[in-house]
């Protein structure tokens, strides 16, 4: 087996079989980011079931839930003002997501019709929710993200980047966390067997390269938590937008 790492992008395993006329369709090719993809165990249990959230009310009042304080809260209050001035008009309601998620979950039922499948809209999709859910097969999460270019040397990606959840105009607002969760919080997410995060939101793809450890931004936070595959835009996605002007071929396995 040859094994190339590129610390710009990501690498691939390549088993150079020995009889390739008969071998190469059972070829196995997986892509890896960083040396921890390799050393990940295979989980005891893979997890059953998608869930799906979209159509999140960002002006939510939500019920406030006490987060246990970590070492980065002096960095993250000082970055919530940050992200405060820089969304100033707050996050925009994206109209037809609840519609995205619905046709998936749609899909989904047809090709996994013993597994549970979960919408979630509205008001529910806190990050307190989001932190304390169990690890579905698939998460797909239709809202909004961002990621800010670092300004200062002390600007870490990892608190550059996020995703708007249930009240997060009200958390930019007040200056509360329940409504933002931001690249370093998801590392905290139990995605430990899911096999796919779908980010269908803006730019969750860009981050700053690290040498060691691949893209420091969402990609690295869900990968991190558990997530063996996840789908982010390096561009403006198509989130919210009417399903006439959708063209997408889809496929669930």
């Amino acid at each position: 087996m040859t094994l190339v790492l590129c610390a710009w992008c990501t690498a691939e395993m390549v088993a150079q079989p020995s009889n390739p006329t008969t071998e190469w369709q059972a070829l196995n090719r997986q892509v890896v980011e960083t040396y921890d993809d390799l050393l990940r165990p295979l989980p005891d249990r893979s997890p059953k079931g998608l869930v799906a959230v979209g159509g999140i009310d960002f002006d939510a009042v939500t019920a406030p839930k006490q987060i246990a304080a970590t070492p980065e809260d002096v960095l993250l209050t000082r970055l919530r003002a940050t992200t405060a001035d820089t969304f100033q008009g707050g996050f925009k309601a994206l109209a037809y997501s609840k519609v995205e998620v619905e046709a998936i979950g749609g899909l989904y039922r047809t090709a996994r019709r013993d597994e549970p499948v979960t919408i979630v809209p509205s008001a529910q999709p806190t990050k307190p929710w989001l932190l304390s859910l169990p690890p579905p097969r698939v998460l797909h999460l239709a809202t909004h993200g961002f990621y800010r270019e670092p300004k200062e040397p002390a600007d870490r990606p990892m608190l550059l980047s996020g995703i708007a959840l249930a009240g997060a105009n009200r958390s930019l607002q007040q200056g509360d966390g329940n409504g933002i969760l931001y690249a370093l919080e998801a590392q905290d997410l139990n995605l430990e067997g899911t096999e796919l995060v779908v980010l269908s939101t803006c730019e969750t793809a860009l981050g700053q390269i690290d040498y060691s450890d691949g893209i420091s931004g969402l990609v690295r936070a869900l990968r991190t938590a558990g997530a063996r595959n996840v789908l982010v835009t390096l561009r403006r996605s198509m989130t919210g937008a009417p399903p006439n002007s959708w063209s997408v071929s889809t496929s669930i396995g």
